[in-house]
């Protein structure tokens, strides 16, 4: 029996059943050219398509970025602006600016400093003055501590921001003398020596603050407009006499 058409009955490879067989399978198969052409095409529109979206999400990136840089730095500038009018709205520190610059903006002060005797005014260079302090509550009765806190004399500039001077400008201390006093009630400064004058800094004048070390609850007094000039000439020393040439006479002039 033939095995290339079940109804032919001749015996295999007596008929032409196995010819047709071959002719018939060529032409179902599908066209080699045509097949490889479109798939060519194919292949270059999914190229160029995914080229085109690399392309444009490049640009989507590099304007992204642009955008996000703009918006950081103008948050950035807002931020620090903004801090500058909160914190030192001015060039030239105020008294309220340097108090928030030592003890934060929201101070929970249930002591302070009362000053009992005169700052001077001005006060002179390497010539020393005494400052007598109380400390108060907020009722401004006098208070006595358990403990003893220790209180120092500083120097701030009126810059802003303001800076703790520690140092004149020749590199000496600055203040020199009694500069730290320990003390539950009662603080006597009985002299302050200060190394400069006040005219080399910012707006000619400085603070001389008191401040107390590592007691939070004391608010620091603050002294501003502190003015420091040159070492004032002693007049209370008598002026020396001109010696007379030996060859002027008595009586000449």
């Amino acid at each position: 029996m033939c095995n290339f058409n079940v109804y032919c009955q001749l015996e295999e490879g007596t008929c032409k059943c196995h010819e047709k067989a071959m002719i018939q399978g060529q032409n179902n198969m599908p066209p080699t050219g045509f097949k490889a052409q479109n798939n060519n095409l194919l292949m270059f529109g999914l190229l160029n398509m995914i080229t085109q979206q690399n392309k444009l999400i490049q640009s989507a990136y590099t304007k992204m970025k642009d955008v996000l840089e703009i918006i950081s730095n103008s948050h950035g500038k807002s931020n620090e602006k903004d801090f500058n009018n909160k914190t030192f709205p001015d060039q030239i520190t105020c008294k309220s600016t340097l108090q928030a610059y030592l003890c934060g903006a929201n101070p929970h002060h249930t002591c302070s400093l009362m000053i009992c005797s005169d700052i001077p005014t001005p006060a002179y260079k390497e010539r020393c003055f005494s400052i007598l302090l109380r400390l108060v509550d907020n009722s401004e009765k006098f208070v006595t501590l358990t403990n003893a806190v220790m209180f120092k004399v500083n120097i701030y500039t009126t810059e802003n921001p303001p800076k703790l001077l520690t140092l004149n400008t020749s590199g000496e201390k600055l203040i020199r003398g009694t500069d730290e006093v320990n003390s539950k009630s009662i603080i006597f400064f009985s002299k302050i020596i200060i190394n400069e004058v006040s005219s080399r800094y910012l707006n000619g004048a400085l603070f001389l603050v008191f401040m107390p070390q590592n007691a939070d609850f004391i608010q620091p007094l603050i002294i501003e407009d502190f003015v420091i000039k040159a070492r004032k000439p002693d007049t209370a020393r008598p002026s020396k006499r001109i010696k007379r040439s030996e060859t002027e006479k008595p009586g000449d002039e």
